[in-house]
């Protein structure tokens, strides 16, 4: 090195780290004399050869500058600029200065290419170090705290902020507190004349492009533990807690000790450290990483001194609080002692000023018409242990009119300064007791759990004393309860029982006299109210009302039962069986049913049904009303239904055509323009098809065999003939003759189900069935007709049209068609439970 050449700098726009493709940018510089000439040349990675320009890399020219400010002084620069930037391209570079005397210098940079081009931070301690920690120096100071963090970034410019603790921004000032700063490399914080409360963790956050990221140095001062602590006064026997808390480094442990303090009077006996304290064991919750705080509980009887010492590794601190004790509502207090009363003339007066031994000396007088008042006055002073205070006192004999007025008592603390309190005294004229108004001798009727209320309106000077009497004994107030209520002047009862009857006395006493006050209070004579009266009466007509409703209500349905059975209907069942008895449905709707699987005959035990069937083998209506169940086994679909309101119109219609003896008057309604849709196959309730898993059930029986299945497949209803007829059959029939074989129709009594007309009926080949032995045969429509026809006839539609209802079987096993509006209750199971039928 001469004095001609200095030593070159280089500096990168992105500092020592370029994103792999994008530009690299290095130039360099020299502080030189002027008017030296020069020699500037790059050497490049790897090996430090000599860059050469190209298609990637530009050389610029030498450039030179003038310095301001300094006369003879030059700046020489050259730049070095290579795009897409390339991983070959990271590695040292140089810069080589050389004069025409062969003096040479340079400087190398060395440079990282990243192989991802999106913006980056990295952060770290210049010293990695994750910890700070100071401790005072011998003279007691601590030198100032430097926390560097070292930085790279893509794009180069960058913006930061720090925080303490996560939530306080630190910012330069705080009366020069801290110092921020920070350089092409480095971002520096200093914190001057740290104390322990700069104890804590320091964050930097460094943003650069969209690139953040951060970095935290916890800084630890050393000191030894700052105690706090307030003394508490309280009453004797009255719990109090003392808290202390201590700061430092290492957070220090806190322990207690108290002494009394037993002299009397009472004297200060505290003391900076006590020997005779007895320390409790060391402890404290933590609250921040320098603070702890520990509360100690007692129950004093006599007044002392609490010490709270928190101790760590740098030392200890000690420090006290007192514990006071007193009854007094203040530290100093002026009051009457007696009379308790208002005063009145020739009473006897104390008054009584007291100071607290903690705060005041003895020194107290007092002060009447700006005199200050002697021992000859009646003023005595003593110190009261009970209270811990000094007390004086003014006592007045036969106090008089003209010791009227402002009576000032004066107290010296004991820092020589004096305080005061005032009281003034009011001198009455005495009065015996007398009654306000109303007389002195009552008597009052009421009645029984009726509230009460005794007024003692009486007066006096002073206040007459009030005692409350009940035939002659004091009256007491249950005090787990509000029902009698006790006052100075008023006694209240908030319902009267029997034995609070008798003779009440409010006894009023002062100094001047005696008077009082009596009550006789009994039960007024009972009288029914005529409001309770009419209450009865009311009721009394709303029950005959109900009984009469019910008893018409019962006679109404006494009827109807009557006539149901009459007509050989059941009792809660009726037979709504699509027979269409007394129903003519439209052809082009389809009739509402109700179907039961159980039927409430009030015995759960099952019927067979094999005993309930007709000649043809199906199941009688009769059959119905004595089985428990209603199941498959039952070939009839018939509609039953226990709703009233569906049995009641019915019924009351049937029992009316049955005393009149009239027809249906539904009979005279003509045929229907066009056939009926195929009735829906019902089985237990369920419009087919079904799903598999019911129809391959046992208990669910086919209405009709399908043309795949053989006949062991059906069940043969026909072989299971019965004697036994169904309700219709039974009821239109004259079954008298003793061997029960001819069937005779009733007189008077119309056919039940003259569905199709008797010259018209044939066989079964129209697939007809009823429980009479007769067959129908082929219906024909009757024509439309306004004219009352006493034999009402029903149509029934051939099924030519629809073509939805399987076929069913006739007696030689010939597939017929089921007609629309024949009844379905009569189509034949294909299969049955032999097990339950």
């Amino acid at each position: 090195l001469t004095e001609y050449l200095t030593k070159p700098s280089i500096r990168s726009d992105t500092k020592d780290h370029v994103p792999l493709g994008q530009r690299i940018r290095l130039a360099c510089k020299v502080n030189i004399r002027a008017g030296v000439h020069l020699d500037m040349t790059w050497k490049v990675p790897p090996n430090l050869k000599p860059a050469v320009s190209d298609a990637r890399v530009k050389i610029g020219p030498l450039k030179l500058k003038p310095v301001e400010d300094a006369e003879h002084r030059e700046v020489a620069s050259r730049e070095l600029i290579i795009e897409r930037a390339t991983l070959a391209d990271g590695g040292t570079y140089r810069c080589e200065v050389q004069d025409l005397n062969g003096h040479r210098n340079y400087h190398s940079f060395k440079l990282h290419v990243r192989d991802s081009g999106e913006d980056y931070v990295m952060l770290r301690e210049e010293n990695n170090l994750d910890d700070i920690n100071v401790r005072r120096n011998a003279n007691g100071k601590t030198a100032p705290i430097d926390i560097v963090i070292e930085y790279r970034s893509y794009p180069a410019n960058i913006t930061y902020y720090w925080l303490k603790d996560d939530d306080i921004e630190v910012t330069a000032g705080h009366h020069g507190k801290y110092e921020l700063n920070h350089s092409e490399t480095h971002v520096k914080l200093r914190i001057n004349d740290p104390t322990v409360y700069d104890t804590g963790n320091y964050t930097v956050f460094v943003l650069a492009g969209n690139a953040e990221k951060s970095h935290r140095m916890g800084v630890y001062v050393y000191a030894q533990p700052i105690v706090h602590m307030e003394s508490m006064f309280v009453k004797p026997n009255e719990e109090v807690s003392f808290t202390c808390r201590s700061i430092g480094f290492p957070r220090p442990d806190i322990a207690f000790a108290f002494v009394p303090c037993l002299e009397v009077p009472w004297r200060n006996c505290s003391v900076p450290t006590s020997k005779n304290a007895q320390w409790d064991r060391p402890g404290g919750k933590g609250e921040t990483q320098i603070a702890k705080s520990r509360i100690y509980k007692i129950t004093p009887k006599q007044p002392g001194v609490v010490y709270c010492r928190a101790t760590n590794t740098e030392g200890s601190e000690t420090t006290q609080a007192d514990l006071l004790i007193s009854d007094l509502s203040d530290s100093v207090t002026l009051e009457k002692e007696r009379p308790k009363e208002a005063i009145t003339v020739g009473d006897h007066v104390t008054i009584v000023c007291s100071a607290l031994v903690y705060n005041y000396t003895k020194d107290i007088t007092f002060v009447h018409n700006d005199k200050e008042l002697q021992e000859s006055d009646g003023v005595r002073l003593k110190y009261s242990p009970h209270l811990y205070a000094w007390q004086a006192r003014l006592d007045i004999d036969n106090v008089q009119p003209e010791h009227e007025g402002p009576i000032y008592c004066r107290v010296k603390t004991i820092d020589n300064a004096v305080e005061s309190r005032a009281f003034h005294v009011e001198v009455l004229e005495p009065m015996a007791p007398m009654l306000v108004s109303g007389k002195s001798n009552q008597s009052l009727s009421v009645d029984l759990h009726d509230p009460l209320k005794l007024e003692c309106d009486i007066v006096g000077t002073p206040d007459p004393k009030i005692v409350w009497l009940k035939d002659g004994e004091p009256v007491q107030p249950d005090e787990s309860s509000n029902r009698v209520q006790l006052t100075k002047t008023t006694l209240i009862f908030e319902y009267l029982k029997m034995d609070d009857l008798g003779m009440f006395e409010c006894r009023a006493e002062n100094k001047m006299g005696t008077i009082e006050k009596y009550w006789k209070v009994d039960v007024r004579t009972a009288v029914v109210r005529k409001s309770l009266i009419y209450i009865i009466l009311c009721l009394f007509l709303a029950l005959i009302v109900a009984i009469v409703l019910v008893s018409l209500f019962y006679c109404k349905k006494k009827k109807e039962v009557k006539a149901m059975k009459e007509a050989g209907i059941g009792l809660k069942y009726v037979n709504l069986s699509f027979s269409t008895n007394n129903v003519n449905v439209h052809p082009l709707q389809h009739p509402t049913a109700f179907y039961h699987n159980h039927i409430d005959s009030g015995s759960t035990q099952y019927v067979d049904p094999k005993k309930h069937l007709n000649s043809k083998g199906y199941v009688r209506h009769s059959g119905m009303q004595n089985m428990g169940m209603v199941d498959s086994c039952n070939t009839e679909v018939t509609a039953m239904t226990s709703v009233e309101e569906l049995n009641e119109p019915y019924l009351q219609m049937n029992a009316e055509k049955m005393e009149r003896g009239d027809t249906d008057y539904l009979a005279n309604l003509g045929p229907p323009e066009e056939p009926a849709p195929a009735a829906p196959n019902y089985v237990n309730g369920i419009i087919l098809p079904l799903p598999p898993k019911i129809r391959n059930d046992k208990d669910y029986l086919k209405m009709s065999r399908a043309k795949s299945e053989s006949e062991e497949s059906n069940f043969d209803f026909a072989s299971f003939n019965s004697d036994r007829h169904s309700p219709t059959i039974r009821n239109n029939l004259d079954t008298s003759p003793p061997n029960g074989s001819k069937r005779h129709k009733k007189r008077g009594l119309p056919e039940e189900i003259p569905m199709l007309d008797g010259n018209r009926l044939s066989s079964t080949a129209n697939g007809f069935n009823s429980d009479s032995e007769t067959e129908a045969v082929s219906p024909k429509p009757r024509e439309r007709t306004s004219k009352h026809n006493p034999e009402p006839e029903y149509m029934n539609v051939k099924n030519h049209k629809f073509v939805g209802r399987g076929p069913v079987s006739d007696e030689l096993g010939q597939g017929v068609t089921q007609e629309a509006i024949s009844n379905p209750g009569y189509i034949a199971l294909s299969m049955v439970d032999e097990k339950r039928c």
